[in-house]
């Protein structure tokens, strides 16, 4: 619907057939009547004209030097560590 978030799916002939991580597919890939869709994990915002606005991440994975990385998974290994109880990791841009 106009001017509401939602998340992104792909959809087409060159789709992937999904992961070879079944668990994966089942999350990442919808089976829907229309056809197979990609969810990509971005939210967008569809204006007036059709065009998609991106919002952000639904999860909280960012790029970093083009790797993709899960901060929640940063945090985790930070507690870990001796003397850690608790992490909190924050991405910032750079300039």
């Amino acid at each position: 619907e106009v001017g509401t978030p939602g998340e992104l799916l792909l959809t087409g002939a060159n789709l992937a057939l999904g992961y070879l991580d079944d668990a994966l597919t089942q999350t990442r890939f919808l089976q829907l009547p229309e056809g197979t869709y990609y969810r990509t994990g971005d939210y967008v915002i569809e204006d007036e004209h059709g065009m998609l606005f991106y919002q952000g991440r639904i999860d909280e994975q960012v790029k970093i030097k083009g790797f993709r990385v899960e901060i929640a998974e940063v945090e985790h290994a930070l507690t870990q560590l001796p003397g850690v109880a608790q992490a909190v990791v924050q991405a910032h841009v750079m300039k």
